[in-house]
């Protein structure tokens, strides 16, 4: 039993590193020393927020799922994803009620090509709608 405690504590810690480096509280930057001259203690030392310039209808956002970070044209008819992916992707993406088209444009959900649902045939039943042969 005095083994046990010690190999569930190990698995307790990996597990809990794994959930970690996952959720993006921990990377290589993680063991960073900051740099020479900085007042901050700070490793997770972010870059001078400054404005960025997206296209047209677009706006910048960090750490945005790429799955579920916008609306794309070819979403609509067809269900939304049930999960969104856990990767981070910082950029420009379109804005609230905006789609992005196939070219890459942000434009509003009028403004995308009309979807064209296939329609599935049944086969036709002897005696509705067909000629006796």
């Amino acid at each position: 039993m005095a083994k046990v405690a010690p190999a569930c504590v190990l698995v307790f810690l990996v597990l809990f590193a794994a959930i970690l480096l996952a959720s993006g509280q921990a990377g290589p930057q993680a063991n960073m020393a900051p740099a020479r001259g900085s007042q901050s203690s700070n490793a997770f030392r972010r870059p001078p927020h400054h404005k960025r310039h997206c296209p047209r209808n677009e706006v910048f956002k960090r750490c945005q799922s790429s799955s579920c970070g916008e609306k794309k044209c070819y979403h609509l008819g067809q269900r939304r994803p049930l999960a969104c992916t856990l990767d981070c992707v910082t950029g420009c993406f379109c804005k609230r009620r905006y789609y992005r088209n196939n070219n890459g444009k942000c434009v509003l959900r009028s403004q995308c090509p009309k979807i064209r649902i296939p329609v599935r045939l049944q086969p036709a039943k002897p005696g509705i709608g067909t000629r006796p042969e």
